[in-house]
């Protein structure tokens, strides 16, 4: 009977090793065994190697599950109280943002003058137009108007009586929103080379205070206008030819 020499099965070709003729398996088989001895020494050194982590994880390795979970602990609540800022933040931003659409914001009315004059002149200034600044609507507005000129002009008069129809004017404007222009008023007694107008800006958001002076020099109009609320300047825009006295003038807020 023919004997039959069995691979090693770790050789993937064993069906193949078992269809050969006699003279072919010898040196097969010898290199089946060749690659045991291969994988085992591989197999011995891979112990030897893992043979100190192993000691790690035996001597060290609850401390070391304990330590890293306590930074992802620490990582996670950090990242927690980051995302928990930043939607605070948002929240109060949109409840500001909602506040203002109630109250108008820091948006405010600003008058600026008009010229009527023929082509190619400047003209005078016979008119002023309200407009809006800002994001908001302005609810509620009024508007005081002030010729300081004709005030001072008044109170110097020897008399007991004062009109103040001469010099102050009152006017319930309402809503206005982006966009608003709309004439103010019209100067009386706009033939003159100076004037000097403050604007009482009252609405639901606050008080404005605009103060504006024009001075004529030389057929030239020159103007400084400063707009504040609550002591702080809004908006500032001054002519470096107008005359020194009417710049003090104008950043004091001099009345009388």
């Amino acid at each position: 009977m023919r004997s039959i020499v069995r691979p090693c099965t770790i050789d993937p070709i064993t069906n193949h090793l078992l269809s050969m003729t006699k003279r072919e398996k010898k040196p097969l088989t010898r290199l089946c065994i060749t690659k045991v001895l291969e994988l085992t020494n591989i197999l011995n050194s891979l112990s030897k190697t893992l043979k100190p982590m192993n000691s790690f994880i035996s001597n060290y390795g609850p401390i070391a599950v304990i330590f890293t979970g306590a930074i992802l602990s620490a990582i996670g609540a950090l990242w927690a109280h980051f995302d928990s800022d930043k939607q605070s933040r948002e929240i109060l931003r949109l409840n500001t943002e909602i506040t203002a659409t109630v109250t108008g914001g820091d948006s405010y009315p600003e008058v600026n003058p008009v010229f009527v004059a023929k082509h190619g002149e400047q003209g005078d200034i016979r008119k002023y137009i309200l407009h809006h600044v800002g994001k908001f609507p302005v609810y509620d507005l009024v508007v005081v108007i002030n010729d300081i000129d004709a005030m001072r002009d008044e109170l110097k008069k020897e008399s007991q009586f004062i009109r103040q129809d001469a010099y102050l004017w009152k006017n319930h404007i309402g809503t206005i929103g982006k966009g608003y222009e709309q004439i103010l008023f019209e100067i009386p007694n706009w033939d003159r080379d100076q004037l000097n107008y403050q604007f009482s800006f009252w609405a639901r958001n606050g008080n404005v205070n605009q103060r504006i002076i024009h001075k004529k020099i030389e057929g030239k109009w020159i103007t400084g206008r400063r707009i504040t609320k609550d002591g702080k300047v809004l908006s500032e825009k001054i002519d470096p030819n107008l005359p020194p006295e009417l710049v003090e003038e104008l950043k004091n807020d001099k009345i009388l």
